[in-house]
């Protein structure tokens, strides 16, 4: 459902409305408003943001439905399009969600469920009447959320690394394991590539002088450009780990390989004397003095066991086994 909030700023009065009752021509910076869309719709963005100032070219370019990442920003407004990550059972999706700030308004528009947008309704009424002084105080409420929004995700693929480390060490990885290394590796990649065009953003706001900025919001901006950077160590972390758990999967792997080997190796071993004795006299010469022995059959095997379990404490002792 599309809402729209209306914020007095001189006399810290709220109202809620749906969008289409909204005249954007009656929006100012003490009178200005949130218009939040649910859905990507041309055929409503398109009106209403030429009605606050925006011009056709970059409507244009903020819908086209190509474009995963896009951002531009002067005096009148700031426009961007990203790429939200969310959980969807036990992977990252995107969700395309579009932000803009005029003097007179802030847009949002979401092609899907934004757990930012619900942190924002849920926190406005509390900011506007301690800071909120022009739309800037909601658009940086929203990027705010964004960023938090980065720390659960970081946290699950944390857990699964962590289950998985534990699997293998432990001697209990499934035939997944790899699979879900892959998978951990693929969320990693999802976080970082949703994280880095939102930096770009907040780096040129935080670079430029613009009016739409107050200096109070900049300061705040300079938080958050802080706390984005935070996050991105996070993820980066988060790489190095999933590196880590590759490599310490395959050392786990090659060890139980060479473990194998080993007892392949010693049973080998123990059979080469065994099988020479066997050899020898499976040899058939007509003359063979042992093969007249009464116990000579026993006494053979005999010989053969107390070989083998000679060679046996010979490996034992020098710990081979």
């Amino acid at each position: 459902m599309d809402n729209a909030i209306l914020f007095e700023a001189a006399t810290k009065g709220i109202v809620s409305k749906r969008v289409d009752e909204i005249d954007p021509g009656q929006l100012s910076p003490e009178r200005f408003a949130w218009l939040d869309f649910d859905g990507l719709n041309p055929e409503k963005l398109r009106p209403l943001l030429i009605g606050l100032g925006v011009s056709d070219a970059e409507v244009d370019e903020l819908l086209r439905p190509d474009y995963e990442y896009w951002s531009q920003h002067h005096q009148e407004c700031v426009l961007s399009k990203v790429q939200v990550c969310r959980l969807e059972g036990e992977n990252i999706a995107h969700v395309s969600l579009i932000i803009v700030m005029t003097p007179a308004a802030v847009v949002t528009a979401r092609g899907g469920s934004v757990a930012a947008i619900d942190k924002v309704y849920s926190s406005y009424r509390e900011s506007f009447e301690t800071v909120g002084k022009s739309p800037a105080f909601i658009y940086f409420l929203l990027w705010d959320a964004l960023v938090d929004g980065f720390l659960p995700k970081i946290f699950y693929v944390d857990n699964q690394l962590e289950e998985l480390e534990e699997e293998y060490m432990g001697g209990k990885a499934g035939a997944d394991v790899l699979d879900r290394i892959a998978k951990c590796k693929h969320m990693v990649r999802a976080l970082k590539r949703s994280l880095l065009p939102m930096q770009r953003v907040m780096r040129h706001l935080a670079g430029s002088k613009l009016e739409l900025v107050s200096d109070e919001s900049r300061s705040y901006l300079s938080g958050l450009f802080d706390h984005m950077d935070r996050v991105s160590q996070s993820i980066d972390s988060l790489q190095d780990r999933v590196h880590s758990a590759l490599a310490g999967y395959n050392s786990v792997l090659a060890q139980q390989q060479n473990n194998a080997l080993k007892v392949l190796t010693i049973i080998a071993t123990l059979m080469m004397p065994l099988s020479l004795i066997a050899a020898i006299y499976g040899m058939n010469f007509d003359f063979m003095p042992e093969l007249r022995t009464r116990y000579g059959y026993f006494i053979v095997l005999g010989v053969m066991g107390a070989l083998g379990g000679a060679m046996l404490l010979a490996f034992k002792r020098r710990k081979w086994l």
